[in-house]
C-alpha cells in the first residue's frame, strides 16, 4: 500500500498527474470550493471516462470541502486529467496503490461559520483494520492567513494555499496508518476564521501491512521456533536412544 503520486493546485478547473497512472490503482481527490453553489454529486470527472463517488462533503458554509474516490478498477494511463465543475475550486489528487477492492472505510467532517481556531474534522469511527491511507482537507473562509496542521499527527502536506488575496486558504494532507485508532485532522489558524474540513480513510488490500508486531503461540513448545508474518509457530520433539 503506497501513495504513488500526488499533486495539488488552487484556483483551477482541471489538474493532470505528472506521470502516467497505473492499472489496478485508485484515484482519490481532496476538493475545496468557495461560493454559494454547493459541491454536487457529479462535480469531479476525468478524461478516462471514470466516475467518482463523493465519499464525504461539507456544504454548510461558504468554504466547502469534499473527498472523492474513483470507481472500482478505473481506467488509467498517460496524461490522466481530473476536472471539476464550476469556479473557485482547489484540488489535490492522489494515486494510491495496494488498496482493497472496495477501499473506503470511514470519514468525519465538521464546520464552523463563526470565527474560530483550530479547524478540526472531529473523529472518524474506529478503523476497520490497521493498515489504511488517510486523506484530509480544509478550506478557510478568510483572506491571507497562516494555516498549519497540528504537530505530532504525522501528516504530509500535498497542497497548502495561504494567499487569500488570490485564492481561498486551503490545505490537503495525506498519511498512512498502521493502527485502528479513530482519526481526526486539525489545523491551527493564524487568525480566527470560518472553516470546513473533511477526513476519509481507505483500506489496504489484505487488511494488514507486513510485518505484524504481535505473535501467537500454537502447538507444543520447544527450543526451536519459526516467526511468520502473522503468528509464531513453536514445536518440540524428543529423540531417545535406548
Amino acid at each position: 500500500m503506497a501513495l504513488v503520486q500526488s499533486k495539488g493546485q488552487a484556483g483551477i478547473t482541471s489538474l493532470t498527474f505528472n506521470s502516467s497512472t497505473t492499472t489496478g490503482n485508485k484515484i482519490v481527490v481532496a476538493h475545496a470550493k468557495y461560493g454559494g453553489t454547493n459541491i454536487g454529486t457529479t462535480d469531479i470527472t476525468d478524461n478516462k471516462g471514470n466516475t467518482y463517488t463523493r465519499r464525504v462533503v461539507n456544504n454548510s458554509i461558504a468554504a466547502k470541502t469534499a473527498i472523492w474516490e474513483s470507481q472500482d478498477s478505473p481506467t488509467m494511463g498517460a496524461t490522466h486529467q481530473i476536472s471539476v465543475t464550476g469556479t473557485d475550486n482547489n484540488l489535490a489528487i492522489f494515486e494510491l496503490s495496494g488498496l482493497a477492492a472496495t477501499p473506503f472505510d470511514g470519514s468525519a467532517t465538521n464546520a464552523n461559520g463563526a470565527n474560530s481556531t483550530p479547524a478540526d474534522t472531529g473523529n472518524t469511527a474506529t478503523l476497520a483494520q490497521a493498515a489504511e491511507e488517510v486523506i484530509a482537507v480544509a478550506c478557510i473562509d478568510s483572506g491571507a492567513i497562516t494555516v498549519t496542521e497540528s504537530a505530532g499527527q504525522n501528516w504530509t502536506t500535498v497542497l497548502e494555499e495561504e494567499n487569500g488575496a488570490s485564492f481561498l486558504v486551503y490545505s490537503a494532507l495525506h498519511k498512512t496508518v498502521a493502527a485502528t485508532t479513530a482519526l481526526s485532522a486539525t489545523w491551527a489558524l493564524g487568525t480566527n476564521s470560518g472553516w470546513s474540513c473533511c477526513i476519509g480513510t481507505f483500506k489496504k488490500a489484505g487488511g494488514q501491512d507486513w510485518p505484524v508486531n504481535t505473535t501467537e503461540t500454537v502447538g507444543v513448545t520447544d527450543t526451536a521456533a519459526v516467526l511468520l508474518p502473522e503468528f509464531r509457530i513453536s514445536y518440540a520433539y524428543e529423540i531417545r536412544v535406548d
